[in-house]
């Protein structure tokens, strides 16, 4: 049950529907940033421990 016209309905609806999509395209790309970081730093020795604090960042979401 929406209370409220169609329009209002249609208009609300649709702004929900961007702001899912931004969230989503902004945690891929975070996601991407991450991976990136991992596959750049997981070889060396200082940064290593961020690279799988990253990875496991990455697992949980």
């Amino acid at each position: 049950m929406f209370t409220g016209n169609y329009t209002f309905w249609y208009e609300s609806s649709q702004l929900a529907l961007r702001q899912r999509n931004n969230a989503n395209k902004k945690a891929e790309e975070k996601k991407k940033e991450l991976q990136e970081f991992v596959q750049r730093f997981s070889a060396n020795a200082s940064k290593s421990k961020q690279a799988t604090s990253r990875k496991k960042t990455i697992a949980k979401n």
